[in-house]
């Protein structure tokens, strides 16, 4: 949901830009009636994409889900279940912000510069650090769910983030009972008249 939110975050597309995003969705048939559009691509693919679904290819040289996200976001959700192979493609997009799709029949160059959103549990199921619910092997789980991804995809994202989970009690949303006040005294009242 937070990934989700970036692309409203980010500042609006010069005209440029809206002429480059909408170019990349006419080619990938993906353009609204074909009207120009002013958003910011947002790509959620699944875990299953291959590296041509990822990076581009097959057969006749498609654009990737790294371009179809050109100058919005790329969200992977749960990272370490894509292919190694297919993350470890998106290692030179990120670094030139074009992916090369290289074929026998064709040599095209498409843009994507993106950015990179990743989310993934601490470990495959999920409790790590929950004393009641992690699993006996929950050290060993997660060192090896984590050595999914390659270190140097790792080193491409600039900030990585730890989001605790949340308790049933955190999620009480009642509304807190009201503050009672006690009225100020008034000041004393001087009576007395003068002299």
């Amino acid at each position: 949901m937070l990934a989700a939110r970036l692309t409203g975050l980010l500042p609006p597309l010069e005209p440029d830009e809206i002429l480059e995003v909408s170019m990349i969705q006419s080619l990938a048939g993906e353009l609204d009636h074909g009207r120009l559009t002013d958003r910011r691509p947002f790509r959620d693919p699944h875990h299953s994409a291959s590296t041509p679904a990822l990076v581009g290819g097959g057969h006749r040289a498609r654009l990737g889900e790294a371009s179809l996200a050109h100058l919005g976001v790329l969200f992977l959700d749960e990272l370490p279940e894509f292919q190694r192979g297919a993350l470890d493609a998106l290692r030179q997009p990120l670094e030139t912000g074009r992916c090369v799709v290289a074929r026998a029949n064709a040599h095209i160059t498409y843009p994507a510069r993106i950015q990179l959103i990743g989310a993934m549990n601490p470990c495959r199921c999920g409790y790590l650090g929950d004393p009641a619910l992690a699993c006996s092997r929950a050290r060993g789980c997660a060192e090896n769910y984590l050595s999914k991804i390659s270190g140097p995809l790792i080193d491409r994202f600039d900030m990585h983030v730890d989001v605790p989970a949340v308790s049933p009690a955190d999620l009480d949303l009642s509304a807190p009972a009201p503050e009672v006040r006690e009225p100020l005294p008034s000041p004393p009242i001087n009576r007395s008249s003068p002299a």
